[in-house]
């Protein structure tokens, strides 16, 4: 085995029992009986256990960079900067995402404290801070950005993803740096974005992949039913519908067709806004709301589905009905 192997061994070893054990379970001992080798082998490559930490953050801080060059798209400064945010704040709840998440809210607070762990805190903040600058700069200079202090702006949207990671870390949720996210979508588009730049589309592959999930992992159980909704181009007082024909204990008699009908634009509709998420250059906040429209229409849609027709005994009985009205009404006109 190489030398340069077994330095790799070490490091995955390493990150391995960083995430499983914590800070303070985090010794080359332990190093070592992860990666199969003495701990003499882990100190020759990697003297200190600050050395160890050191090149392991190193070697997190390149992974990335590059899957950061991977994702991050778009030519103008305002999607780069939702694209960086995106990946960094909305980047799953995978057990990979979530251990870093966790170690770096770690490092954070024993920071104060522990000299190693300020410099590899640091280190980290300050990487994501030179590829924040390098876009905001460029922005700037290209004019799809305002003139304003790249210094600043930098700060602010770097403490903003510390945050949101901190966050994600605390919740084990991807859902819990969400409005964090929002806020620097409000802060690209509404404050930093040069009013005469030209509107770029706002979702990535992974937008549409999240916005979709949220829709397909939802059934509309406890969402609240849309009070109108734009069914064809006109409005339809869908939640009054609904009241009208789910107050009696069964569908009227000539109310089922009415209500087949209705359901059949409502699916029209719904397949629509899917279809728009998945294949049109919407922003994002258009996007969120067709997300929170599709999930009231399955409200809707399974509550019509759930009503029933009246029994046949029923049925015939109101027809009996009907037909004796009519017959009383054709008497006193005509008798």
């Amino acid at each position: 085995m190489s030398a340069q192997s077994t330095a790799e061994r070490i490091l995955t070893a390493a990150g391995d029992v960083l995430a499983g054990r914590g800070y303070d379970g985090f010794t080359t001992a332990a190093v070592a009986e992860a990666a199969a080798v003495s701990q003499g082998t882990v100190h020759h490559h990697f003297p200190t256990k600050a050395d160890l930490l050191a090149a392991l953050f190193a070697r997190g801080i390149e992974d990335v960079a590059e899957e950061i060059d991977d994702r991050v798209t778009g030519e103008a400064a305002t999607d780069r900067l939702l694209s960086l945010a995106d990946y960094m704040i909305n980047g799953g709840i995978e057990d990979e995402a979530l251990d870093v998440a966790r170690i770096s809210l770690e490092l954070r607070h024993r920071a104060m404290h522990d000299e190693t762990c300020r410099m590899l805190y640091t280190e980290a903040n300050a990487a994501l801070a030179d590829l924040v600058h390098e876009i905001v700069a460029a922005g700037v200079e290209q004019g799809t950005l305002r003139e304003v202090d790249a210094d600043a702006v930098t700060a602010l949207l770097v403490a903003a993803i510390d945050a949101a990671e901190q966050e994600r870390a605390i919740h084990a949720d991807a859902e819990a740096g969400r409005k964090i996210y929002r806020g620097i979508v409000y802060l690209v588009e509404e404050v930093l974005r040069e009013e005469s730049a030209p509107a770029e589309p706002e979702l990535t592959d992974h937008d549409r992949e999240q916005l979709l999930d949220r829709i397909y992992h939802n059934s509309g159980i406890g969402a609240s039913m849309p009070a109108k909704i734009d069914l064809d181009g006109e409005p339809f007082p869908l939640r009054e519908f609904f009241f009208e024909v789910a107050d009696a204990d069964a569908i009227p008699p000539g109310t089922r067709g009415e209500i087949e009908e209705v359901l059949r634009r409502l699916r029209r509709t719904r397949l629509a806004r899917i279809q728009a998420i998945e294949r049109t250059a919407i922003d994002r906040e258009t996007a969120e709301r067709y997300v929170e429209e599709v999930v009231g229409l399955d409200r809707a849609i399974n509550a019509l589905e759930s009503l029933e027709d009246p029994p046949l005994e029923e049925q015939l009985r109101r027809e009996r009905v009907d037909r004796g009205a009519e017959l009383l009404d054709f008497v006193q006109r005509y008798g």
